[in-house]
């Protein structure tokens, strides 16, 4: 069976914001859901980005969801 995977396309100036957001973020926690955001765009899967995070898959589908529905400044993201 295949890892799941989820789309996420980020055009080149939201990736770019998520970049800077990440460089600049004290807070690790903030800067694992920003990276997980880059690493799902670059088109890896659901399974690989928990993994290297150490999250569950469900925790990752829970930051793209709160990424979709209020963007990036959101105040949990």
């Amino acid at each position: 069976m295949a890892p799941p995977v989820l789309e996420l396309q980020l055009d080149r100036s939201e990736r770019r914001k998520i970049e800077e957001r990440r460089h600049r973020e004290k807070d690790a926690r903030i800067g694992y859901r920003l990276s997980a955001l880059l690493w799902l765009a670059e088109g890896r899967s659901l399974d690989e980005v928990a993994s290297l995070l150490g999250r569950s898959v469900r925790t990752i589908r829970n930051w793209v969801k709160l990424y979709k529905k209020r963007g990036l400044w959101a105040s949990r993201l």
